[in-house]
């Protein structure tokens, strides 16, 4: 049987909903007020705005977000992957839920969201405290992460592409954003940036984009999640015999073990949703 997680969840009078006795709403109504003694400028309607700026958007993002996490956790209900009544009372589900909870409120992103969303509900589907650890691990490296992190470590964990000019050229675009849209008409863009330019046949992206997904692979790179590809080269032995070695140089990034376990810890917890 379902449970009726979102109804009792995301009440409009849940005491969830942060207010004036919010330990998180003084602390940041405080900085606010801070700012607004200090910086010229930023007192009176500023400082006012921070119930609309800062506590309502944040209390938005959470309550959506447990909306959607009591669905999937229903649903495992229903398929028989969960048992509540043996994890009411279990501490540690109950912390890692919030622990999900309070990254999903200061977090936007659909890929984010919904990786947060997979991997809270396969820490809760887990027998006991030590192996939902992993699932805190995945959770705080997701934390890190934006959603031009995610979609990039997925593209590049998928199966090998081609990128030869004629399928290009025939309408085969996939390939030229990490699987994004492109486009032809460079008018439709504020700024645009050319990632296909072959016998008058032109696609374009947002540049801003382009420079989104390098930071992010760059980023994904010094946290270790995409791991060097050194390059091989041949040389002859002094036995004059041809042989191959590694060199320091690096040729490409693959995804490392690190990332494939997150990407498979993050995959749907339900049979159904996995293609």
């Amino acid at each position: 049987m379902a449970t009726s997680m979102p109804d009792q969840t995301i009440s409009k009078n849940s005491a969830l909903r942060p207010g004036p006795d919010d330990g998180a709403y003084k602390a940041l109504k405080f900085i606010t007020k801070s700012l607004a003694s200090l910086v010229p400028g930023f007192g009176g309607t500023a400082s006012e705005l921070f119930d609309l700026l800062i506590a309502d958007p944040a209390s938005v993002r959470r309550d959506r977000f447990i909306e959607d996490l009591a669905r999937r956790l229903d649903q495992l209900t229903e398929t028989g992957r969960i048992d509540p009544r043996s994890l009411i009372n279990d501490p540690s589900v109950s912390a890692l839920l919030l622990h999900a909870v309070q990254i999903a409120t200061r977090s936007e992103g659909e890929e984010k969201i919904k990786s947060l969303r997979e991997a809270a509900a396969r820490g809760t589907m887990a027998a006991n405290e030590m192996e939902r650890s992993p699932a805190y691990v995945v959770i705080g490296i997701i934390d890190r992460l934006t959603d031009y992190h995610i979609i990039l470590l997925k593209w590049k964990a998928g199966p090998p592409r081609s990128y030869t000019y004629g399928q290009v050229k025939n309408g085969a675009f996939d390939n030229l954003h990490f699987g994004l849209p492109t486009v032809a008409d460079r008018h439709q863009l504020k700024e645009p940036h050319k990632v296909f330019d072959f016998e008058g046949v032109v696609r374009y992206v947002e540049a801003q984009s382009h420079r989104n997904f390098m930071l992010a692979e760059a980023d994904l790179i010094a946290l270790g999640l995409l791991a060097p590809v050194l390059k091989k080269e041949t040389y002859v032995d002094e036995r004059r015999r041809t042989q191959t070695r590694t060199t320091p140089e690096v040729a490409s990034y693959k995804v490392s073990e690190l990332a494939r376990f997150i990407l498979s810890y993050i995959e749907s917890t339900l049979e159904e949703d996995v293609s």
